[in-house]
């Protein structure tokens, strides 16, 4: 007699990697839409002679040529920075320094505006970022 279904009892040796791939793309999705990047913001700092690094921790408010703020490195309008500080005054529970980022192009009404808001909510400890004279002699002349 001739058998014609014939069944092999031992499954196929192997082991099925697709399950494994499926999880490592959706594990790489996931940190690649996590992890966000931070454009930075281009500002010609004015120079001079003496300059500080500061140390500790603070806020950043940067005012462009075309006098656009941001707080933190996110656009903002100029009515929105008294909120702002607010509010990241009451999440901190102390007062911080403010480092103020402004471009030399920038006006004045907008220095003023920004150092108007942020001593109408009781900050009175503001500094201007600047490039010491050698930074910027090494960068003109590259």
């Amino acid at each position: 007699m001739i058998r014609l279904n014939q069944h092999n009892s031992t499954p196929p040796v192997g082991i099925n990697v697709m399950p494994l791939v499926d999880v490592i793309f959706i594990l790489l999705i996931f940190f690649l839409l996590r992890s966000h990047v931070q454009q930075g913001l281009v500002l010609d700092l004015p120079a001079v002679k003496t300059s500080e690094t500061v140390t500790q921790q603070y806020w950043m408010v940067s005012i462009t040529a075309e006098d656009q703020l941001q707080f933190n490195g996110i656009d903002i309008e100029k009515t929105a920075l008294k909120k702002l500080l607010l509010m990241a005054q009451k999440k901190v529970k102390s007062r911080r320094l403010i480092v103020l980022n402004m471009d030399k192009h920038a006006t004045v009404d907008t220095l003023v505006f920004v150092m108007d808001t942020v001593r109408q909510i009781g900050l009175y400890n503001l500094v201007i970022s600047t490039e010491t004279a050698a930074e910027t002699e090494v960068i003109n002349d590259q």
